[in-house]
């Protein structure tokens, strides 16, 4: 009985952490340093970016054999997201249907490593995070994960 009630807390604090943000699920807090209010209130966006401040995501891609994936040429932010979007409906296709993917992209251009950063741009209220990619201008994908 004791192991009954147990699992059905559990299971009560995972339903309220997953409806939390207009009834999507939830992929992780945002780092406090990577956001930046703009001028729409309550959305947040990237102010820069660095390859540096992600190698651990890029260290741990590219060890899954990873090293392989090229996207083609990307030479803007527009190509930057839409070659993500790809990527992330290819790689984690059970999120298609989730709202996340409908909220508007952003991609921040680091010019020292010549990489992309895309990610999903969700309001500062909402609990969780997105797809994020980053990808160099050749095309080499180094990253893909998804913040819980």
């Amino acid at each position: 009985m004791k192991r009954m009630v147990t699992c059905l807390v559990a299971l009560l604090m995972t339903i309220l952490l997953c409806t939390g943000c207009n009834t999507r699920i939830a992929f992780s807090e945002k780092e406090s340093s990577r956001v930046n209010e703009i001028e729409s209130p309550g959305v947040y966006e990237e102010s820069s970016f660095s390859q540096s401040t992600y190698q651990v995501n890029v260290d741990y891609f590219l060890s899954l054999d990873n090293s392989d994936i090229n996207v083609g040429p990307v030479d803007s932010e527009a190509t930057a997201i839409e070659k993500a979007r790809v990527l992330w409906l290819d790689r984690y296709d059970y999120i298609k249907d989730d709202p996340v993917m409908d909220y508007d992209n952003g991609a921040s251009y680091d010019s020292v490593n010549k990489c992309w950063h895309v990610y999903v741009k969700l309001p500062l209220d909402c609990y969780g995070g997105g797809p994020n990619a980053i990808i160099r201008e050749d095309g080499k994908v180094l990253a893909l994960w998804l913040e819980p």
